[in-house]
């Protein structure tokens, strides 16, 4: 099989997953389960399962990196794990499924705006006006097309985007 027609199914089954993961996290929490505590179960199991797989994998990759990226892996794992995550599954409690999914597509907006910041990469003219055209839905989706503010649940999704977005800029600085 070619290598982009293996990438193209990983990226199938990734969306499908998390499609899933959204499905079962909104009914879990209408089932009464705290946004938080199902947040840090799946950190858990995704910790060890990566841990193992690791070992499995690159078993010295784990011993043989500096100490300055391994604070800023940490960081980016606190940052896009912990902190993005709670965030917005405690925003996917308060709002709709489908303002999560479309909310958490905000990251396209934040990370190359963190990145023209921290890692001085350039946006270009038709990527900033997509951006802005992608911030512009984004806000019409939430507010069902009315001029008012989004709730709070929206707003702790968007905090989670920022959340993953400043966990991507955080990889590539160690990479």
């Amino acid at each position: 099989m070619e290598k982009k027609n293996l990438a193209l199914i990983w990226v199938i089954i990734q969306v499908v997953l998390t499609a899933g993961l959204i499905l079962l996290s909104k009914y879990v929490f209408e089932l009464g389960i705290e946004p938080l505590n199902f947040s840090y179960q799946i950190l858990l199991a995704s910790v060890v399962y990566l841990f193992v797989y690791a070992l499995i994998k690159e078993p010295k990759a784990l011993v043989s990196m500096d100490k300055k990226s391994l604070l800023v892996i940490v960081l980016s794992g606190i940052t896009g794990g912990t902190i993005a995550y709670g965030l917005g599954f405690l925003g996917l409690q308060k709002s709709t499924a489908i303002n999560y999914v479309f909310l958490t597509q905000t990251t396209v907006f934040f990370t190359p705006v963190l990145a023209f910041f921290f890692l001085k990469e350039h946006l270009k003219l038709h990527k900033t006006v997509l951006i802005f055209a992608l911030l512009l839905g984004v806000y019409l989706v939430s507010t069902n097309g009315k001029l008012i503010l989004p709730k709070i649940g929206d707003i702790y999704i968007l905090l989670g985007a920022v959340a993953i977005s400043s966990s991507v800029i955080l990889t590539k600085i160690a990479l």
